[in-house]
């Protein structure tokens, strides 16, 4: 500041070269005032655009054209020479206009707390949006939603930001009027920013430091923090560390010297820069690329021993993140394995973890966002793994991987986390385990929340799973367990079994009940379909299931899911068919009146329908999914089927009258003959109604009853299609 300015209380001034970055928001006059004592030159973006040789020290009025946009304006006069310089200004029009960070070399420690400045022009109302960018204005982040943009046009704005911890060249301010905001100012150019690596608060043992004779770490003479490190004394000393970088950067620190001598920095032996003369703390910084670099600060004093004095101090380096060795190379599952790294501030203030149970093959998620301090205590996996692998990634993409390691122990997988079995289902018991020194493995469950184990079976340690028929044990507190030598897993959460059920209140349920029933008589089989009904004859009920292998007359358990057809019939599809033995499945004699019955305990929820609807106009019990035998004189037989009537008319609306019966592939009777008829009791929907329908077996359940009478063979060529297609046709 000279002490006779223009006008106002200060004016610029100094000798040589004067570098300004400016951002004009529309075209017109850079102006300014100056005084030289040698000849001065003023150049915009490197093209000279005034010149003047006046020696006499006299402040005159000077104007320059200016286009808009962002520019560099360098006010040069030689060296030795001093120019003075006041009354600067440009064009600004309505806008915002940042002035701090200025750019360039300027230099925005992390943790600092330092006014973002701007001006405010034309209106542009009372608030502002402050925003950021460390990635060359490729993304913002919020410094602040509102900030005052109050006051008059003549008056600066301000507003105190802490820095954070940036490492960048590329640090970009912008500032936006929230009533405009197409009239955002931005910094004039990219600041520097970084934050502290060097560790001096604890002495030269957080990296692998050189240290020459004279230096010492010292308080309280630090740029900022507690300690910076100090050379004091005689002759050439340096201070050393090598580093292997993982991605290129910058080196930055800040020095301050004294007295005789010089201080020089060297990347790799080759000399960055050198100082003389006394410097006040002042930021330097220079590219470096990935790879392992010597990075050396020189002090070298040649007089009086005492009089030279070099301070080092908020040291950076290029991007550095490397595990440290693991403790050991075997963790038992469901521990916590403390994990330690080496780090510099360029690779971000946050790290993620992702662990591989390959090799490395495959890689999933584990931790994100903890903050990268250095360590973190990672629990385990309980899953077992021979080759693990932990990656662990800064928030400004550097990386590193822990050499291989093994996961030991056992780990449950299924059946786990409330899942409902049925009695007498075949299932897969599932587990993993790796690394136990057993040669067996036992599996227990309990039915009683833990108070017992009963023991399964013990396997081979290799082995991995074990097909398991599940008790009759209905329990809502069911549990696995697996052990193999120290090592032992539970299953997670409470399964539960369902115990066998009377089929009468299995057809009660809603769709989708897993179900496993008592003992039950096979009444009827064909191609991926069966009929199964109570010794007792009180129900019966359709099953489907492929390639279910059982036979009329077997006595089984069934398990599975309950649902029904599109016909409206209730049925069980089984997951499991167990053998019990044998037995005779007996048919119900009744009336044609009487087949299908009435509705038992019915809902017509369309989403999960419970019971089984029973036939429009018949009586009795409901006996859909039984055998029943019935009688009767035929009224109309066609090929694979005839109705039968004993005199109850009934009718399904086809024209026809007497109970449908379905006899496909077998010969049928014809037209009058009187006839008895064994089949299962089913329904289906014709024009909209539910109507019952006799499924036979086989032949022997068609009986002729009237002299002379014989069956018609079937099928027949030309014969008559069934009523209930043919009206449907019609």
């Amino acid at each position: 500041m000279a002490s006779q300015p223009y006008r106002g209380g200060a004016s610029a001034y100094g000798t040589g070269k004067l570098t300004l970055a400016l951002t004009a928001p529309e075209a017109g006059l850079l102006r300014f005032v100056w005084r030289a004592n040698y000849p001065m030159n003023v150049s915009i973006d490197g093209t000279q655009v005034y010149t003047a040789d006046i020696r006499d020290m006299q402040w005159r009025p000077a104007a320059v054209p200016i286009s808009a946009g962002a520019h560099t304006v360098t006010f040069n006069t030689p060296s030795g020479n001093t120019l003075y310089l006041d009354c600067l200004s440009f064009p600004v029009g309505a806008g915002v206009l940042v002035l701090e960070p200025r750019g360039g070399s300027d230099v925005w420690l992390a943790g600092d707390s330092r006014d973002i400045v701007w001006r405010s022009t034309g209106g542009m109302g009372a608030g502002v949006r402050i925003d950021y960018s460390d990635d060359g204005r490729q993304t913002w982040n919020i410094v602040a939603a509102s900030a005052s943009n109050e006051g008059p046009e003549s008056q600066v704005r301000q507003y105190a930001w802490t820095v954070p911890a940036c490492y960048t060249k590329q640090l970009w301010v912008r500032v936006t009027p929230l009533d405009q905001p197409d009239k955002a100012g931005l910094s004039p150019a990219a600041a520097v920013s970084w934050a502290a690596d060097e560790g001096f608060e604890t002495g030269f043992g957080a990296w692998p430091w050189t240290v020459g004779d004279g230096w010492t770490t010292v308080q309280p003479d630090e740029h900022r923090g507690v300690a910076a490190a100090r050379f004091e004394g005689a002759g050439t000393s340096r201070l050393e560390t090598t580093l292997s970088f993982d991605l290129p950067g910058f080196i930055g620190f800040y020095l301050k010297r004294s007295g005789d001598g010089s201080a020089k920095f060297f990347i790799d032996d080759v000399q960055q820069q050198s100082w003389t003369g006394t410097l006040e703390w002042s930021p330097a910084f220079f590219d470096v690329q990935a790879g392992t670099h010597k990075l050396t600060w020189e002090a070298a004093n040649t007089a009086n021993a005492n009089t030279h004095r070099l301070y080092l101090d908020d040291v950076c380096f290029a991007p550095i993140l490397r595990f440290g060795s693991l403790p050991a190379s075997a963790w038992d599952a469901g521990a916590t394995l403390p994990l330690t790294w080496t780090f510099t501030r360029a690779t971000g203030s946050t790290v993620s973890l992702d662990y591989s149970p390959d090799g490395g093959l495959t890689w999933v998620p584990s931790v994100s966002g903890a903050g990268n301090t250095g360590s973190y205590l990672w629990p385990v996996p309980v899953a077992p793994s021979p080759s693990a692998l932990l990656r662990i990634t800064g928030s400004r993409s550097c990386s590193d991987v822990t050499q291989l390691f093994a996961i030991t122990g056992v780990h449950w997988l299924s059946p786990q986390n409330g899942e409902a079995l049925a009695a007498y289902q075949m299932i897969d018991l599932v587990w993993e385990s790796g690394g136990t020194g057993a040669a067996q493995a036992r599996l227990e469950y309990t039915s009683d929340a833990g108070a017992s184990w009963k023991t399964i079976a013990d396997v081979p340690a290799a082995v991995s799973s074990y097909s398991w028929p599940v008790p009759n044990e209905p329990t809502s507190k069911l549990a696995f367990r697996v052990t193999a030598g120290a090592y032992s897993d539970v299953s997670d959460g409470w399964c539960s079994i369902v115990g066998e059920t009377r089929i009468g209140d299995i057809k009660r349920l809603w769709n989708g009940t897993l179900v496993s029933t008592e003992p039950v008589l096979v009444s009827a089989v064909w191609d991926g379909v069966f009929y199964v009904q109570a010794e007792d004859r009180s129900a019966g009920m359709r099953v489907a299931m492929d390639d279910h292998g059982v036979a009329a007359g077997d006595r089984v358990h069934v398990s599975g899911v309950t649902s029904t057809t599109v016909g409206g019939e209730r049925f069980i599809e089984a997951v499991a068919v167990t053998q019990s033995g044998v037995g005779a499945a007996a048919a119900i004699s009744m009336p044609n009146r009487a087949v299908g019955g009435g509705d038992f305990y019915y809902t017509s929820n369309p989403r999960s329908p419970g019971g089984q609807k029973g036939i429009e106009g018949m009586f009795g019990l409901n006996n859909i999914g039984l055998l029943v035998t019935t009688y009767g004189r035929v009224t109309d037989s066609g090929r694979g089927w005839f109705y039968v009537d004993d005199g109850s008319a009934v009718s399904d609306g086809s024209g026809v009258i007497g109970i449908c019966v379905d006899a496909g592939g077998m010969q049928t009777p014809a037209a009058g003959s009187l006839v008895s008829v064994t089949g299962i009791s089913r329904c289906e929907y014709y024009l909209g109604k539910l109507v019952n329908l006799l499924s036979v077996r086989a032949q022997p359940d068609i009986l002729v009853h009237d002299m002379g009478l014989t069956l018609l063979a079937s099928p027949v060529d030309g014969d008559a299609p069934h009523p209930r297609s043919r009206t449907a046709s019609e």
